[in-house]
């Protein structure tokens, strides 16, 4: 895994229905951290966010809902401000097999 490929990502969504809610949750928490109800983060690779979009299209109303994602660089990353419970995202580990 190479974590250049990645980019620290801030998902938000606004869902109307409970079920597709539930549905785009649990995809993003396939991929990335929850780190407020609607709102999650992640390092994740173009490829993993096309995964995500395709299934969320098939769940969501346009028309009712949305989701959002927010690249966020290294540099800014490091000035974020936490402000209570819980903890900014840390960088998956670097494995070598």
């Amino acid at each position: 895994m190479n974590n250049q490929n990645r980019s620290f990502c801030l998902i938000a969504y606004d869902i109307a229905d409970n079920q597709r809610r539930l549905k785009v949750s649990k995809i993003l928490e396939s991929y990335s951290n929850r780190v407020q109800e609607s709102v999650f983060e992640g390092f994740l690779t173009r490829a993993e966010l096309e995964k995500i979009f395709k299934r969320v299209e098939k769940i969501i109303e346009k028309q009712e809902d949305s989701l959002r994602v927010y690249f966020i660089c290294e540099e800014c990353r490091k000035k974020m401000i936490l402000i209570g419970n819980g903890e900014v995202t840390h960088p998956p580990e670097l494995i070598i097999l």
